[in-house]
């Protein structure tokens, strides 16, 4: 009898062991994209009431993201665009492809609406030029490296870049933003959503 319960807890064992070969490692669960979407839309909603109460209507801002990217979208845009993004990047994408207005007057672009030509892109060099930065500054070799992926125009310029990644494996990179002649680096695309979050939270 105990030989019987021997063998077959060698049998679970090994087919258990076959089971986990067989499927590879799962991706970084976007969960955060969620979370991050809800908690946007949420702020967005606040600030629009705390408005209204003042006799202000800023019902503009009460925008929902754009349908999810497919695979085939994400890959169509990389390779129109020369590039790689970044894995948490491509997680948000797979939720939120665009978002007009998803934290005050910033848009996040659809991928269509990104390129390396963009009226934002051309802009955006310009400001950079104007403010004198240096790609060593940012801790990059090239601007040529950035990729506006957002921004406002309203009022003073604002652009949002991601740093393209050097292989599609890459989990994060880096983010930057543009404004008032300055400019802030996020370790990554999550750092920078959660960011946007607090600041509407603030308002």
């Amino acid at each position: 009898m105990s030989f019987v319960r021997t063998s077959l807890l060698l049998i679970a064992a090994f087919t258990a062991a076959c089971s986990t070969q067989a499927h590879p490692p799962a991706k970084p669960s976007g969960n955060w994209c969620q979370t991050a979407i809800a908690q946007l839309t949420v702020a967005q909603r606040a600030l629009y009431e705390k408005d209204k109460a003042q006799g202000i209507d800023d019902s503009w801002m009460l925008t929902r993201p754009g349908g999810p990217a497919s695979e085939a979208d994400i890959q169509a845009a990389e390779t129109r665009l020369g590039t790689h993004f970044d894995e948490q990047y491509k997680q948000w994408l797979r939720h939120a492809n665009g978002w007009e207005s998803f934290s005050g007057s910033d848009d996040l672009f659809s991928l269509g609406q990104v390129a390396r030509d963009s009226i934002e892109a051309r802009n955006m060099q310009v400001f950079i030029q104007s403010a004198e930065f240096t790609p060593q500054q940012l801790g990059i070799t090239s601007f040529d490296q950035l990729i506006v992926v957002g921004g406002s125009l309203s009022g003073n310029a604002y652009f949002i870049a991601v740093q393209e990644a050097p292989d599609s494996n890459t989990s994060s990179m880096p983010v930057y933003t543009f404004s008032s002649g300055d400019f802030t680096r996020y370790d990554n695309f999550k750092t920078f959503i959660q960011k946007e979050v607090e600041a509407l939270e603030e308002q």
